[in-house]
C-alpha cells in the first residue's frame, strides 16, 4: 500500500512541474503580446525603440495631435524603449508651421500679404529649454499666432487674423528626432487659453 502511494506521490509531481511551467509560458507570452501592443500603438506601427512622456502618457504614435495651455510649461521626457541605463543621447526638437490644407490663411509681415504655409522653422518664435533627457515648451499667458511671428521674426510687423475667425487652430507642428536623425516624432498643435474669470475659453 505504502508503496502503491509514493508511486501515486511520483506520477503526481511531473505532473504538477509540467501545469507550473506552462503557466509561466503563458504568463511571458501575455507579458510580451501586452509589450508589443503598447510599443507598435495596437500593432499599427513599426516596433517604438523612442517615444515621449508627457505627464504620465507615452506618446508612442509617429504623429498625434493636441492642444497646449498657454500660461503653462509644458515638459516631454525623451524614452529610448532598450535603454536601461538612462544615459544622456541626445535629440532635436524643432516646431514649424502646420499645413492647414484647405483652411490656410493670409496674414501680414511689414503690410506684405503672405500665406500661412506648412513647413516654415517657427522654433525661434517658443521658448523651447533643452535638457539631459527632457525639454519644456514654456508658453506664455495667452500666446498667440501673431506673438510667435512676431518673435520669429524680430524687428517686423505682424498682422495675423483673429484666433476667433481661423477655421483650423492646430496651427503648428513638432518634430522629435532622437539622437541619430533616423526616428522622429510629429505632434500637430493649438494653442489655448482659458479665461476663467469670463466662463469662457479663447483660441
Amino acid at each position: 500500500m505504502s508503496k502503491k502511494r509514493r508511486t501515486e506521490r511520483k506520477s503526481g509531481a511531473p505532473t504538477v512541474f509540467k501545469v507550473i511551467a506552462l503557466l509561466l509560458i503563458l504568463c511571458i507570452l501575455g507579458a510580451l503580446i501586452a509589450f508589443l501592443y503598447i510599443y507598435t500603438n495596437g500593432f499599427n506601427e513599426d516596433l517604438k525603440t523612442f517615444y515621449l512622456e508627457y505627464r504620465d502618457e507615452k506618446i508612442l504614435t509617429a504623429r498625434s495631435s493636441r492642444s497646449f495651455r498657454t500660461g503653462e510649461d509644458h515638459t516631454f521626457g525623451i524614452r529610448y524603449t532598450f535603454d536601461l541605463s538612462g544615459e544622456e543621447k541626445g535629440y532635436s526638437v524643432k516646431i514649424y508651421s502646420r499645413d492647414l490644407g484647405e483652411n490656410v490663411f493670409d496674414y501680414k509681415i511689414n503690410g506684405k500679404t503672405k500665406r500661412y504655409v506648412g513647413g516654415t522653422d517657427l522654433t525661434a518664435g517658443f521658448d523651447i529649454a533643452l535638457g539631459g533627457n527632457s525639454f519644456t515648451l514654456s508658453l506664455p499667458k495667452a500666446m498667440t499666432l501673431s506673438d510667435v511671428l512676431t518673435k520669429a521674426n524680430p524687428g517686423v510687423t505682424i498682422e495675423c487674423p483673429s484666433p476667433s475667425a481661423l477655421k483650423d487652430n492646430i496651427l503648428f507642428t513638432m518634430v522629435v528626432e532622437n539622437y541619430n536623425g533616423t526616428k522622429e516624432l510629429e505632434i500637430d498643435f493649438g494653442l489655448v487659453t482659458f479665461c476663467l474669470s469670463e466662463n469662457h475659453v479663447f483660441f
